[in-house]
């Protein structure tokens, strides 16, 4: 999009990333020495959270939100709104938690339907004369 100065034409959110990515660009990206601090400070509290509220109220006290990137799921600093690392970088893939807390992350766009096993349909060959 910085590139064309424009969004892909007939996407669903339009110009709207645009202005995200002109934002984001704006922000110095975080050092490897920062990101490993802020990985290590995190990793008891993914570690010893019980369920997704005490995960999300935990990382707020320390000035930190989740949210969901794809199927995954990325962890933002509030303070300066940038986007610090991953929870898979902390030790804690999306899937593991959805497990682990015995549901999807309130919210997320890929809710229980998408951590369940979809049943495989058998494919039908087609002719083509």
């Amino acid at each position: 999009m910085e590139r064309f100065r424009e969004g892909m034409p007939g996407h669903p959110q339009g110009d709207l990333g645009l202005g995200l990515a002109r934002a984001a660009s704006d922000v110095k990206p975080l050092t490897s020495t920062e990101k490993g601090r802020i990985q290590r400070a995190l990793e008891p509290v993914f570690k010893t959270a019980t369920d997704w509220d005490s995960l999300i109220a935990r990382l707020a006290r320390r000035k930190y939100e989740l949210r969901p990137m794809g199927t995954e799921l990325a962890i933002y600093a509030l303070s300066q709104g940038r986007h610090v690392c991953n929870t898979a970088t902390v030790g804690y893939r999306y899937l593991a938690l959805v497990k682990r807390f015995g549901g999807p992350m309130p919210g997320h766009p890929h809710g229980a339907d998408w951590a369940k096993p979809v049943p495989q349909e058998p494919f039908e060959v087609i002719e083509m004369d």
